[in-house]
């Protein structure tokens, strides 16, 4: 799942564009590994994520897999994104499919 203009967005992501793309869209440098070798040190590399701040696209067979981003305080939460509109916990005042096969 890509979000406009925030490829990276959230941890181990579906991978976007090439990580060329990326780097010109997150202008932060990226670093490529292979899918076996991130396998064999997962924890030390996140844990270099973390600390260089330098995200992370895993490849397998050549091809982007999964994006590992560094964390960000400026980051909005889910909370932030989600806006509700209207009443959301009253019923709609249609009849569902399971309450009409109860009836009957």
């Amino acid at each position: 799942m890509k979000s406009p203009g925030l490829p990276a967005q959230h941890a181990l992501t579906p991978a976007g564009p090439p990580a060329d793309a990326l780097s010109v869209i997150s202008k932060r440098p990226v670093r490529e590994i292979a899918a076996e070798e991130f396998a064999a040190r997962c924890l030390e590399l996140i844990d270099e994520v973390a600390e260089t701040g330098e995200e992370l696209t895993v490849r397998h067979n050549a091809r982007s897999v999964v994006i590992v981003p560094a964390p960000s305080l400026n980051r909005p939460s889910l909370r932030e994104m989600v806006t509700f509109m209207g009443d959301v916990e009253s019923p709609i005042g249609d009849e569902w499919e399971a309450e009409r096969d109860a009836k009957a």
